[in-house]
C-alpha cells in the first residue's frame, strides 16, 4: 500500500448502521491526507430494518475489491458475528493473484485466518475505524510510517513481555479467541504446528476466557505452537479481577513461551499485527 493507491472498503461481518454515516465520512476524508482513493462497497450499511446483505452478496462486494487490479488494500470496516457467513463464497485461489492485501479485526479474524489458511497470504489485523477515534492522531502517525516504509514501523511495532520462557519466533495465526474458534473443524482453520498463537478479546470475563481456553487445549494447540501471545482482553481488564496470563497458564505447558502486549486488541490504540506474518519474539 502506497500514496494514491485505490483503497476497497468492506463490511464482511455484521454491515454498519446508518448512524456510522459521519465515521465513513470521517474515515475517507483523512484518507484524503495521504492520497490515498477510497472505494466504497454498495453493502456497507444494513439496511431500514436493520437487517444485513446475505454472506453471498457480502462476499461478492468483497471479491469485486479484489477484481480490481489498482487496489492494493481492502480495508474492513466492520466487526460482530457474521464474518464466517462468507467463507464459502470467496475465491481464495483468486485473491492470491491479486495485489491487495486485506486488513480486519475482531471477527474478521475468520476472514484473515482463512486467508492464510488456504492460500498462504498475509493479511493485517487491524481495525482501520482508529484512523477516526479518539487515538485517531497517533493513528494517522503510524499510518503515515507505514506508508513511508519507515524502518521503525509504527504501525506494526507493538511492545511486549514474558511471563513464561523468554523467546518465541513463527509465523503469527489467531486473533480474536472467540472468533478464531469459529474456524475450529473447518477447512480454513490454519495449520498450528510451529506457528505463533495471538489471542485476544472484547466481550468475555473469566468464565469465557476459560472456555476459550480448555477448547484450545482439547484440540491439542497448545502441544504444537511455538509460542502464545496474548494481547488485551478488554472486559477482564476492566473487570480488573484476573489476568488473562493467569488464566492461561492453567492450560498450557510450563515449557511453552507466553507474552503479554498491551498494545494489540480492540482499544482504540491498538496496533496492528501481520497474520500469516513471521515473527520472532
Amino acid at each position: 500500500m502506497r500514496r494514491g493507491d485505490r483503497i476497497g472498503i468492506v463490511c464482511c461481518s455484521n454491515c454498519l448502521s446508518k448512524q456510522d454515516i459521519p465515521v465513513i465520512d470521517d474515515l475517507t476524508c483523512k484518507m484524503g491526507y495521504f492520497d490515498l482513493e477510497p472505494v466504497l462497497s454498495d453493502y456497507l450499511f444494513q439496511d431500514k430494518y436493520g437487517r444485513n446483505p446475505s454472506g453471498k452478496v457480502r462476499a461478492e462486494a468483497l471479491m469485486q475489491m479484489y477484481a480490481d487490479p489498482d487496489i492494493t488494500a481492502v480495508w474492513d470496516v466492520s466487526g460482530g458475528d457474521i464474518a464466517n457467513e462468507v467463507l464459502c463464497h470467496l475465491d481464495f485461489q483468486f485473491m492470491c493473484s491479486s495485489e491487495a492485501v486485506y486488513w480486519g479485526y475482531s471477527d474478521n479474524t475468520t476472514i484473515a485466518n482463512a486467508i492464510y489458511s488456504m492460500n498462504g497470504e498475509r493479511s493485517v489485523l487491524y481495525q482501520p475505524k482508529n484512523f477516526t477515534r479518539t487515538e485517531g492522531g497517533m493513528q494517522l502517525e503510524c499510518l503515515e510510517s507505514f506508508l513511508n516504509n519507515n524502518d521503525d514501523n509504527m504501525l506494526l511495532d507493538f511492545g511486549y513481555e514474558f511471563v513464561q520462557g523468554e523467546e518465541m519466533h513463527g509465523t503469527v495465526i489467531g486473533g480474536n479467541a472467540r472468533c478464531f474458534l469459529k474456524l475450529a473443524g473447518t477447512p480454513f482453520f490454519p495449520d498450528i504446528k510451529g506457528h505463533i498463537l495471538l489471542l485476544e478479546g472484547w466481550r468475555g470475563g473469566v468464565e469465557q476466557l476459560t472456555t476459550y481456553f480448555s477448547q484450545l487445549k482439547q484440540m491439542g494447540v497448545f502441544e504444537q505452537v511455538n509460542g502464545v501471545l496474548l494481547g488485551t482482553f478488554t472486559q477482564l481488564a476492566e473487570e480488573g479481577k484476573y489476568k488473562a496470563e493467569d488464566i492461561l497458564k492453567n492450560f498450557v505447558p510450563d515449557y511453552l513461551p507466553v507474552a503479554v502486549t498491551p498494545d494489540v486488541g480492540h482499544a482504540h490504540s491498538a496496533k496492528a499485527v501481520m497474520i500469516g506474518g513471521y515473527y520472532r519474539l
